[in-house]
């Protein structure tokens, strides 16, 4: 039981570290395409 609780913490943190990654990503990208147009 105890292991399935740590297992269950260790996947939520990889799904939410994954999910901040994505939108600082997309964010990037964003801010990318800004500076082209501004140039």
């Amino acid at each position: 039981m105890q292991k399935k609780k740590v297992y269950a913490k260790f996947i939520t943190a990889f799904i939410f570290w994954i999910l901040i990654f994505f939108l600082q990503g997309h964010l990037y990208l964003k801010d990318y395409q800004v500076s082209i147009f501004l140039i």
